[in-house]
């Protein structure tokens, strides 16, 4: 098998095709934010990927978790600067999304 190119059975991708939709269905309540995805997981009403896409193109890291993110010193520093007008705009709804956060020592359901 040296040399071919795994992608998976077609019935994977298919369902991976859905999972764009499915995760704009399933909300996560989050508790600790340690298994809630920042950018792709649905919580507090969107899925910040979709909500903010230009401020999302910025991203260093587009698999970070809610809690990493919340608890991160400095949020900028998750972004490649400079921002733009318009990402600057999301990045200040994003930041009081995080801001306003309780996380617990609770998994998230």
């Amino acid at each position: 098998m040296q040399g071919t190119n795994f992608r998976g059975s077609f019935w994977c991708r298919d369902i991976l095709k859905l999972l764009i939709q499915f995760k704009g269905i399933v909300v996560v309540s989050i508790q600790d934010g340690k298994s809630c995805f920042l950018w792709h997981d649905m919580w507090s009403g969107m899925v910040c990927s979709q909500a903010f896409p230009e401020l999302f193109s910025f991203a260093k890291n587009q698999l970070i978790s809610v809690s990493v993110a919340a608890n991160s010193p400095l949020l900028h520093d998750l972004f490649h600067l400079p921002l733009s007008p318009e990402t600057q705009d999301q990045y200040f709804v994003l930041t009081n999304a995080i801001q306003s956060l309780n996380l617990q020592a609770n998994y998230d359901q």
